[in-house]
């Protein structure tokens, strides 16, 4: 289910948007204009309280902190009956663990973050807060630090997370997400309002279909399956002969414009087959169904598909969104750890452009080594983000730029290795470095050790011969970043970091800056 989407609220049960946060990280503001968008109806909770006691927060502290925290629960409790609400949370309210899951199977909770220091500043600016009345700016910044250890933990358990600088999302036009297995029954009714007026087929990566045939077997015995075509695995897959094959074999099967395609695979297949669905007959309808980590996070969602060229990554391809994309957690079961450590690139880049707390939690851990839980609440929390920008900005004329962070110069580093060489991924992390050294170059001040942290030892075997010949590549990947499809007609175009959750777009960085920037990348 997509967070932000008005319809799938009302489809899950949702009634309730709960929102937290650090203090000054403008609950109120965004809380005020989400519940605008959706149409629902704003409520601070500590206003509600004073309203419920009639009284003031200050005087229900003044008797002692148990009791405004009693009356805090009471309201929380009572909220249970507001329908169709965005309420603002005290900071205190999830201190209270049992609260915190009640809360949570009442409504969604949403934790909204901002820039360190920008949270600092404001904080600075306006005193009124009692903690920090009168504190200088370090001192601010020591007591910022001591609260967010004490509620980091709480924050983390929320269903999604939120940089309310980046607006609000456009809430009807973000994507519908489903959470199951495919070997549940329920999965095909949710996804095809009408079964029974049409028969689905599935474009299936071949290794996905190897290691899970038990699957492929019983979605060949539903009365309505048209038949799996499979999909060689592998960078090389996205290729005009590919998509030619694909199409010639499912209009030979007979496939109609009301029928289906389900898309089974990682982000390979994931982008053939969405184009694939986006050609044929105009479009037919479409269930993306990620299996691995990075498409999970990344490919699956946002309606980019996209075929390699002689001349560069995804030059073909189309904006067309699935219309609903599946996650089933039962697939990472079998993921190998290089591909864990491939999807790690993607979180990564949500952290440095829009969510500081992945970085934070990755800092110590691979993703592979968090228990499941922590697993599937990173997966979404990262899901949502790029649902909401690409909600704001579907053709990528804003927002959604910031999405390419790292990645033109990830697209560059895998022309020049060769398509395959290096996972997109692990290109990404490099491509992420290079865009941090540019972002430091140009005043900003941003540690990378956490990407260096996860890149894997095997990466060193890719670039130990492009290091051979430095100059040639340099040339190299400089003449591919040039022929990127994100160019613009008056030059290079890339997304750099003024701070981290603080993407810009910068244009036409100079031939030595680039040269520097995959110097420290690839040394």
């Amino acid at each position: 289910m997509s967070t932000w989407n008005s319809q799938a609220l009302a489809e899950g049960g949702i009634q309730r948007i709960y929102l937290c946060g650090m203090p000054a990280v403008g609950k109120t503001t965004f809380g005020k204009k989400l519940a605008k968008a959706l149409g629902w109806t704003f409520v601070d909770l500590d206003q509600w309280i004073e309203k419920r006691k009639n009284t003031t927060v200050a005087e229900l502290f003044a008797s002692g902190e148990p009791t405004f925290r009693a009356a805090e629960r009471e309201a929380c409790l009572a909220s249970f009956t507001l329908d169709r609400h965005v309420i603002s949370l005290g900071g205190g309210a999830l201190q209270d663990e049992s609260l915190t899951q009640k809360l949570k199977e009442h409504g969604l909770l949403v934790h909204l973050q901002i820039p360190r220091e920008e949270l600092i500043t404001r904080l600075l600016r306006n005193q009124r807060r009692p903690m920090f009345k009168g504190l200088s700016r370090a001192e601010i910044a020591q007591k910022v630090s001591e609260l967010w250890k004490v509620r980091k933990s709480a924050y983390c358990q929320a269903h999604a997370s939120w940089n309310p600088l980046m607006g609000v999302p456009a809430v009807e036009e973000s994507e519908r997400f489903l959470h199951g297995s495919l070997r549940k029954s329920t999965w095909l009714q949710q996804w095809l309002p009408e079964p029974s007026e049409g028969r689905f087929g599935c474009i299936i990566d071949e290794q996905v279909a190897r290691l899970h045939s038990d699957l492929l077997a019983d979605l060949t015995q539903h009365p309505q399956f048209l038949g799996a075509f499979t999909v060689p695995s592998g960078e090389a897959s996205k290729s005009v002969e590919q998509w030619q094959r694909l199409s010639s074999e499912l209009l030979e099967s007979g496939l109609k414009r009301s029928d289906s395609l389900m898309i089974l695979g990682g982000g390979v297949t994931g982008d053939l087959g969405g184009f694939v669905a986006s050609t044929l007959m105009r479009g037919v309808l479409t269930l993306q169904v990620p299996t691995t980590l990075l498409a999970m996070v990344d490919s699956a969602i946002g309606g980019k598909t996209g075929l390699n060229h002689a001349k560069g990554k995804n030059l073909l391809g189309t904006f067309s969104k699935a219309d609903a994309v599946l996650f089933d957690m039962d697939f990472l079961s079998t993921l190998p750890r290089e591909e864990w450590v491939n999807g790690t690139g993607e979180i990564l880049k949500y952290g440095f452009i829009a969510d500081p707390t992945l970085l934070e939690e990755l800092s110590s851990s691979a993703v592979m080594e968090l228990d499941a839980n922590t697993q599937r609440l990173m997966i979404q929390r990262c899901a949502d983000i790029k649902a909401m920008i690409v909600a704001r900005d579907y053709r990528e004329s804003g927002q959604r730029m910031f999405l390419n962070f790292g990645h033109t110069f990830a697209h560059a580093l895998e022309q020049v290795a060769g398509y395959g060489t290096l996972a997109h991924g692990l290109a990404v992390m490099l491509g992420m470095k290079a865009a941090i050294w540019l972002s430091n170059k140009r005043g900003a001040s941003i540690q990378d050790d956490v990407i260096t942290r996860h890149l894997p030892d095997s990466v060193q075997e890719v670039l130990a011969p492009m290091r051979d010949s430095m100059d040639e590549t340099l040339e190299a990947l400089i003449a591919a970043m040039d022929a990127d499809k994100k160019a613009t007609s008056s030059g290079l175009r890339l997304i750099l970091l003024d701070a981290v959750a603080q993407p810009v777009v910068v244009d036409n960085p100079t031939k030595d800056e680039l040269i520097s920037a995959w110097t420290h990348a690839l040394a």
